[in-house]
């Protein structure tokens, strides 16, 4: 399969190209409407050190580096195992994604939240955020740090009401349309490909049918069996009435000066009824042969001319004989 011939294909079919090009733009559109649009609502946290780092008077904000280890940790226990599933139920249309803020420096975790609802959409917000912090404090304490270098964590932004994305459509529509022109392009070349087919098949009938009448309507030829070994008379055609001349009744080619006449092949005469040959002693006798004689005055070994023709006579009765010849040529006047 090459794409020169699917283009010509769709070119030839492009009525089969357009139906699908309208069903697969409806089928979109009825896949985009029940498809909802997401709702969007994030929220940023920022983990700061704990006052045994900083001191009483120090500023928390200088003490920020070395926490981004610890909000990678706390990312990874809300997205994965019993925490993400209590917070957002597989069944449910929610769902929530903690990630550490690469484009800041400092150790901000921005907390993104999907449903097809706003209202649940910010009450997932919710229950995300309040949940981080003793979420951070079970993991200090799995590993026996001191309470007081606990690191505790601080909302920085929170959005009171969410954006709407339309995401989740444009995923939807695009895969409509690409399936819809995949299976319009597969249609119209299978389609095209049975009608060339069928098309070729009535062609092919037909010749064979015009053909096989034209056989029909010419008649036997004399080149059949039945006319194997037969002569067309001058001025007859084929089908025609006029009988047939044996090729056996031809005149024998005549000997020029100087060369020996080529002897006729002999015939074995056929079997009269009643007898028949038996073995080897019964074989035929051999046709005599006939020289012919030299003219009074003629010497030996000189060619003899043909006499002059008469002119009561017919144009055949002067004829040169052929060699071998064994017969009377005279006719009946």
């Amino acid at each position: 399969m090459y794409l020169s011939e699917i283009l010509a294909g769709l070119r030839r079919r492009w009525w089969i190209v357009l139906v699908g090009v309208l069903v697969t733009a409806a089928g979109a559109t009825y896949v985009v409407s029940l498809v909802p649009a997401e709702q969007v609502a994030r929220a940023s946290v920022l983990l700061v050190p704990p006052e045994v780092v900083v001191g009483d008077t120090g500023n928390p904000y200088l003490g920020l580096n070395g926490l981004q280890p610890a909000a990678d940790v706390l990312a990874r226990a809300l997205n994965d195992g019993q925490a993400h599933a209590e917070l957002a139920p597989p069944g449910g249309t929610g769902d929530f994604v903690v990630s550490r803020d690469t484009s800041s420096s400092g150790p901000v975790l921005v907390v993104e939240v999907t449903d097809t609802d706003p209202t649940s959409a910010v009450a997932m917000l919710d229950d995300v955020l309040a949940a981080m912090p003793p979420m951070l404090e079970q993991l200090q304490a799995d590993v026996d740090a001191p309470a007081d270098s606990y690191i505790r964590m601080t909302v920085v932004t929170r959005d009171d009401l969410p954006e709407s994305s339309s995401k989740s459509q444009i995923r939807a529509l695009l895969v409509a349309v690409a399936g819809g022109l995949a299976l319009t392009v597969f249609l119209t070349y299978a389609i095209d490909g049975l009608l060339v087919r069928r098309g070729l098949e009535r062609r092919r009938g037909a010749r064979a049918a015009g053909t096989a009448g034209g056989h029909a309507a010419s008649g036997p030829s004399s080149d059949g069996p039945l006319g194997a070994g037969l002569t067309l008379a001058p001025g007859t055609t084929p089908g025609s009435a006029a009988p047939a001349v044996p090729l056996a009744d031809a005149p024998a080619p005549v000997a020029q000066a100087g060369t020996s006449a080529p002897s006729a092949p002999s015939v074995p005469p056929v079997p009269t009824q009643g007898t028949a040959p038996h073995g080897p002693a019964a074989a035929l006798p051999a046709e005599p042969r006939t020289h012919p004689r030299p003219t009074p005055g003629q010497q030996p070994g000189a060619t003899a001319r043909p006499a002059p023709a008469r002119p009561d006579s017919a144009p055949g009765d002067n004829a040169p004989v052929p060699p071998g010849f064994v017969g009377n040529r005279s006719k009946s006047r």
